[in-house]
């Protein structure tokens, strides 16, 4: 037996025998810990811990304390060609939400940008902007869409002029290091007028996975983060939108095992 194999075979052991190492929370309190602010709200110092992150490729690398993203997330890897889960995803929030009573929608983390494409050529009254990190997945995004999106980073202190009614950001707040967090949220409460759908994983990839899932946290404490930050839950429009979601077959499983739908509070 090859050791990939035996690593893939006795993946649970070796999970719990890395969750003994010493240098796997030291490395996670000196990179990877939570700001006072989201330790105050949530009695929390580090999020879910991956006991794989120190030994998965690329490493890691910080610089004046903020994580460097360039070199984890490659073009190959993470271009979305298909339209299917966007389109799921679009019929489902169509199904949710009176779109026509929507003025504007913000997409964050908006990849190549095919959801807010299906919800410009679908409701062209809508004021859609989507934001996206990525040089490569604007180059890739439809043509009618391109002038949408704007290339700036989650992670600081974003312009008001994204504010928009209903915020989408999904597969977005488990890739932002911990340290990031405090002006990620306060970037959503700045940009969200009234509706935010948001996911917020609580694993970690799989153990040949590159580290993107730096601030994976459970249901209970992102719940908890999101109420203290100017959001509450509003119950029945997540419920609709869970329900109407597995109607599609390629609406992503894992958007619905955190999707919530919040309401701006403050």
């Amino acid at each position: 037996m090859n050791v990939k194999k035996f690593i893939v075979k006795n993946y649970r052991y070796l999970r719990y025998l890395l969750y003994l190492n010493p240098y796997l929370y030291i490395y996670y309190f000196r990179n990877l810990r939570f700001n006072y602010d989201e330790v105050i709200k949530t009695r929390r110092l580090l999020p879910i811990i991956d006991p794989f992150i120190i030994f998965r490729k690329p490493k890691l690398n910080f610089r004046k304390r903020s994580l460097v993203i360039d070199n984890i997330y490659q073009e190959d890897e993470e271009y979305r060609e298909s339209i299917n889960p966007y389109l799921a995803f679009f019929n489902t929030t169509q199904s949710s939400f009176e779109l026509e009573k929507i003025n504007s929608v913000l997409d964050i983390g908006c990849s190549t940008g095919h959801l807010i494409s299906l919800m410009k050529n679908e409701y062209p009254k809508i004021n859609v902007k989507g934001i996206e990190y990525f040089e490569f997945h604007l180059t890739n995004s439809p043509e009618n869409i391109k002038n949408n999106i704007s290339i700036d980073d989650i992670r600081t202190d974003l312009d008001e002029k994204y504010a928009s009614d209903l915020v989408i950001c999904t597969e977005v707040a488990e890739h932002i290091e911990p340290r990031a967090i405090t002006n990620f949220i306060n970037n959503l409460n700045k940009l969200t007028n009234k509706y935010l759908i948001m996911t917020w994983s609580d694993s970690y990839p799989g153990i040949y996975g590159p580290p993107q899932h730096v601030s994976s946290i459970n249901y209970q404490t992102y719940n908890k983060l999101m109420k203290k930050n100017g959001f509450k839950i509003n119950s029945e429009i997540t419920n609709k939108f869970i329900a109407k979601s597995k109607e599609y077959e390629h609406f992503n499983y894992w958007w619905r095992e955190s999707l919530l739908v919040l309401e701006k509070t403050s």
